[in-house]
């Protein structure tokens, strides 16, 4: 831990905003002055402490810093959560409201995501400034509607309230950590659009871009699952994907190349360093031309794909390994993933419930401390069975990380996903170069067609690929039920086996021994409710 700062900071900031997020769920208003009041004292003694230079106080120190960032975690969880709530009229009131993303067609609505701007009640005006989920008649006039599109409507409006059909999936709390004030369902002619894109934010227009690219998509003759997966994997669009095709990738173990997140960032950041580096001189001004370049390009990237929650969060993260790159020549540490989280987290510590964050920073942590001694257990000589050995032990230690979120929150558990990931991540490498050179060509006919036949070809190779995988016998492990607390006892195992195996002490493989018996008594305790 000493060698990682920024871990042992992460760590309070992480118990002070799931404890803020479950005292503002059981009391709203009371717990956020205690948390203000023990920040302001711990902060207050940190100075103190600092300059008496006492070392036997150190430890007071420590503890001051990690009860100050504890307390800071559950400020900005309260006030962000806080932020959200709204009460609204008791009773239909007019609004006028700015449609945000793109709608999303139902099977008899239109769902608009929308930012309230001006709400009409009696005699009152009032100035809302909140987000919420808005169900429109389907039309031919609704389905014309657009992002930045501004309308005025009288509804009945709620804050998210849980649906008993969903089981035990907390709605209300999901959609408030969304930062989703509250649900309406419009009827007939109870609304009109008032102009078209009025407010022109930055996201509307990545938005727009996204759009673009998509109709140019269609226009180059894509359809079908090819358009899916092609607007998944490039641009993070994934309303056209069929359930079919979703369940096919969940199976096979490949959802996770569906999802625009790190993997293919980190596909955009290979390939520009592979050509930055070979720049023969390694002085500041040209590490600084580096950065700018992989800066500029990502967050393009990012501008171009609609700037989605997990795009930027990916973004972000690679452009700090960026920076520490041109720090301390490395180009990813296990400190500079907790710096990143932890930035992130202070920006909005609700992603911290986020579960392609929880993913992300899990596959990537466990990447960077099991990939290489896995990668080292075999000495290849071969430069094309070192590369499949490499996707391999990648592959192998990513699913270690992720393997406990997967069976917490999906109950699944795909039993070839070496196998899956062998062929997929391959396919994907190439359908995400291809694809940017098939943009780059997009208004030369000739070389547009032929990149374009590479793109369908590699696209319907995956999608074969993954649907023979999903019908090979037991392709999968379903109804796999764990509690949180057992999740987190299998990442305790996976942290204490790697410290055993680094420093061979007993004490690490005590809390193994100790960690397994916390999980079969979790079995046994259900064994015995359900019996």
């Amino acid at each position: 831990m000493h060698r990682y700062p920024f871990l042992r900071l992460l760590i309070p900031v992480i118990c002070g905003i799931i404890i803020g997020d479950y005292l503002f769920f059981r009391s709203q208003h009371v717990w956020i002055q205690p948390f203000i009041l023990l920040f302001i004292c711990s902060a207050l003694l940190l100075p103190t402490l600092f300059f008496l230079k006492k070392y036997s106080l150190r430890w007071l120190y420590g503890i001051s810093v990690y009860i100050c960032l504890f307390s800071a975690g559950a400020i900005l969880t309260s006030w962000q959560l806080q932020q959200t709530s709204y009460t609204f009229p008791p009773s239909g009131a007019v609004y006028r409201a700015v449609i945000t993303d793109k709608p999303e067609v139902k099977e008899r609505t239109l769902l608009c995501r929308t930012r309230l701007w001006e709400s009409r009640y009696l005699l009152s005006v009032a100035f809302p400034r909140k987000n919420i989920l808005l169900y429109l008649p389907k039309d031919s006039t609704s389905l014309s509607l657009q992002n930045g599109d501004e309308i005025l409507f009288s509804a009945l409006l709620s804050p998210p309230r849980n649906n008993y059909n969903l089981g035990d999936f907390d709605y209300a709390r999901y959609l408030t950590r969304k930062t989703i004030s509250g649900i309406g369902f419009v009827k007939k002619n109870n609304w009109t659009v008032t102009c078209h894109n009025p407010h022109r934010s930055l996201r509307q227009m990545a938005s727009k871009c996204r759009e673009q690219i998509l109709a140019l998509y269609i226009e180059l003759g894509f359809q079908g699952d090819e358009f899916a997966v092609l607007s998944a994997l490039t641009v993070g669009y994934k309303e056209e994907l069929s359930e079919e095709i979703r369940k096919s990738y969940s199976v096979s173990g490949a959802s996770h190349v569906l999802a625009l997140s790190g993997l293919h960032i980190g596909l955009l950041y290979g390939l520009l360093l592979f050509f930055l580096k070979r720049r023969p001189f390694n002085t500041v001004g040209v590490k600084i031309f580096r950065i700018a370049i992989i800066l500029t390009t990502l967050w393009g990237f990012a501008f171009v794909t609609g700037l989605s929650p997990s795009v930027v969060r990916s973004v972000l993260m690679f452009s700090l390994f960026a920076f520490s790159e041109f720090k301390t020549g490395k180009y990813i540490s296990m400190n500079t993933l907790a710096a990143a989280a932890l930035l992130m987290l202070l920006y909005n510590p609700c992603w911290i419930f986020d579960v392609g964050f929880q993913l992300s920073f899990c596959a990537v942590a466990a990447i960077l401390l099991i990939y290489s001694p896995l990668y080292r257990m075999w000495k290849v000589n071969n430069r094309i069975i070192r590369y499949f050995w490499g996707i391999v032990t990648v592959s192998l230690a990513a699913q270690t990380g992720v393997t406990p979120l997967i069976l917490l929150y999906f109950s699944r558990f795909s039993t070839y996903f070496l196998l899956t990931n062998l062929f997929v991540i391959v396919l994907v490498t190439g359908i995400m170069y291809a694809a940017v050179a098939m943009l780059i060509v997009s208004s030369f006919p000739t070389i547009s067609c032929f990149a374009t036949t590479i793109v369908e070809k590699l696209i319907k190779t995956l999608n074969f690929t993954v649907r023979r995988m999903e019908q090979l016998p037991f392709a999968s492990i379903d109804n796999v039920q764990i509690h949180p607390l057992e999740a987190l006892s299998f990442y305790l195992i996976i942290m204490l086996c790697l410290c055993y195996l680094q420093f061979r002490k007993a004490k690490y493989l005590m809390g193994m021994l100790i960690c397994v018996l916390i999980i079969n008594s979790f079995w046994a305790l259900r064994m015995f409710i359900h019996f």
